[in-house]
This record gives structure tokens, sequence and C-alpha cells, in this order.
């Protein structure tokens, strides 16, 4: 921003004369630096024939061209091996599904199966359980039948010394009377 020259005293007015003359400067030679430019470019395009531009611009194209080929077969190669890899993968996941699907019928058959034999094992239960009553109960009957037997025994000992001892007292009176 330019200061008001009215207000400036001698010396803003002499720094900003300066300072104009700086950038008038600096301008100056910005445009004599362009105007050099302008004139190399325009004497080089001269000197360049205009063939031997299209010739190198030729010369890259046929070397990009020939890229983009080499690029474009190894890009149509990787298709065609990602095609063979995408019907192997459909041809997996088909193979993979009928397995799943065969695994889960063998899984609901093994279900139905471990139905029954969890049936079967509670009836097999129930039955252990009454045997072992069955067998408490025996237990007890043959205990009871135990205690009767020897309850027997001890009234045959019993019944058997007094047979004994009847028959010795007998056989002693009859002895006595036979000596008498």
């Amino acid at each position: 921003m330019r200061y008001d020259p009215r207000r400036m005293n001698k010396v803003q007015k002499k720094n900003q004369s300066l300072a104009d003359q700086h950038r008038d400067e600096v301008l100056e030679t910005f445009k004599k630096k362009q105007k050099k430019l302008v004139t190399n470019t325009l004497k080089k395009s001269q000197e360049e024939p205009i063939e031997k531009i299209h010739e190198a611009h030729q010369l890259k194209l046929g070397k990009k061209l020939k890229k983009e080929t080499k690029d474009n077969k190894r890009l149509k190669a990787k298709l065609g091996q990602n095609q063979i890899e995408r019907r192997t993968d459909r041809q997996k996941i088909r193979q993979l599904k009928k397995t799943v699907t065969n695994l889960e019928a063998k899984r609901t058959k093994l279900q139905a199966d471990l139905l029954k034999v969890e049936h079967t094992q509670t009836e097999a239960k129930q039955q252990v359980k009454q045997l072992y009553k069955d067998r408490d109960g025996l237990e007890r009957t043959n205990e009871d039948q135990n205690r009767q037997i020897q309850s027997l025994l001890d009234i045959n000992r019993r019944a058997t010394k007094n047979y004994q001892k009847l028959t010795h007292s007998i056989e002693g009176h009859v002895l006595a009377s036979l000596r008498s």
C-alpha cells in the first residue's frame, strides 16, 4: 500500500521513492528475462525441424505402444489365469457345499441315533435301579431266611441235645433196671 504523499515527511518520501525505483527495476529485469526466454524458445523451435520433432514423438509413441501391447498381453494372460482360478474355486465351492449337505445329513442321523441311545440308556438305568431294588429285597429276604435257619439250627441242636440226654437217661434207667 502506498502512503499518501501529502501526509509523508521528507524521509518517508525518500524511502517510498527508493522502494518504487527498486520495484520498477525488478519488473524491468523480469520482463527482459521473459523476452529472452521467448526468443530462445523461438530460435530453438526454428532450429529443430518439425520432422525431427514428429520422429521423436512417433518414436515415443511406438515405444509406448509396444509397452502397452506387452502389458495388454500380460494382462490378458493374467485374466485367463484368473478366470481358470475362478472356475476351479466355483467347483471347489460346489464340492464343499455337497460335503456340507452330506455332513448335515449325517449329523441329523447321528442326532436321531443319539436320541435312541439316550432313550435306551434311560431305560437301562431304570432297569438297573429296579434290579438293585430287587437285589436289596432278595438280600433282605436271604438275611431273614438265614436268621430263620440259624434259629431252626439252634432249636435242632437243643432238640438233639435233649434227645441225647433223654436217650442216655432212658438207657441209664434200662440198664439200671436190668441190673436190678
